[in-house]
């Protein structure tokens, strides 16, 4: 992995969680606990995949399609 792309990677990490801390708009991630826990950023750097650890289990599934809409 090049230099470039891990400091891509860390920089979206450290974004993402911040917008998380600030909180989504959406409902249904009401009372949940999102963090990032990996950022995986293609070669070209145009195309990154975020990995999310959601607390507590029981509303993932609401708070995975809070994320998915985008509602901020």
């Amino acid at each position: 992995m090049s230099h470039r792309i891990a400091q891509v990677e860390s920089l979206l990490k450290r974004t993402v969680s911040t917008v998380l801390q600030r909180g989504l708009g959406d409902p249904r991630a009401q009372g949940t606990l999102i963090s990032v826990t990996k950022v995986d950023v293609s070669p070209d750097l145009k195309h990154a995949t975020v990995f999310v650890s959601i607390l507590p289990e029981q509303h993932e599934t609401r708070a995975l399609h809070a994320l998915k809409d985008g509602t901020m």
